[in-house]
């Protein structure tokens, strides 16, 4: 845990990555305040258009992780696009590929010499944002449709 990071600082990080967000980078500071003060706090949710900035957002959020020594134990990070969360045969256990993810991220984070605490304190921190969730809803002929759904 980091008591060096405000709310305040959290944003002022992240508004020299992020323009044209001020609103979002204000929650969201709060949101990662929380988080690496183990405070307890809801999931988010980025709704918007394709090329509105949701995924720079989560990006500048892995990168105030990384920049940031202190933090280290949060820099589990995963952006993954939810169709690949999407079953492609009935009955596929999705909970375990998604763990399966974050457990490699963290590996490649923290090399072979990671123990099993060490890999349970990154899991129990990771941050895990799921992008292009239009895409997990739609089935064509049986299997998911990983174009997405256009209106």
């Amino acid at each position: 845990m980091s008591t060096r990071f405000s709310p305040r600082d959290i944003h002022a990080y992240l508004s020299e990555r992020v323009l044209g967000q001020d609103g979002v980078l204000r929650l969201i500071s709060v949101s990662i305040y929380k988080h690496i003060h183990g405070l307890k706090a809801g999931n988010v949710l980025f709704i918007g258009n394709s090329g509105t900035g949701k995924t720079t957002v989560m990006r500048a959020i892995g990168q105030f992780y990384e920049d940031h020594e202190e933090l280290a134990a949060y820099r589990t990070m995963v952006i993954l696009n939810a169709n690949t969360l999407a079953p492609e045969v009935e009955g596929e256990d999705r909970a375990t590929r998604l763990f399966r993810r974050i457990e490699a991220r963290a590996r490649a984070l923290y090399g072979s010499g990671l123990t099993a605490a060490q890999l349970k304190e990154a899991m129990e921190n990771a941050t895990v944002c799921v992008d292009e969730v239009d895409k997990i809803s739609a089935r064509m002929s049986g299997k998911a449709n990983v174009e997405g759904i256009t209106t």
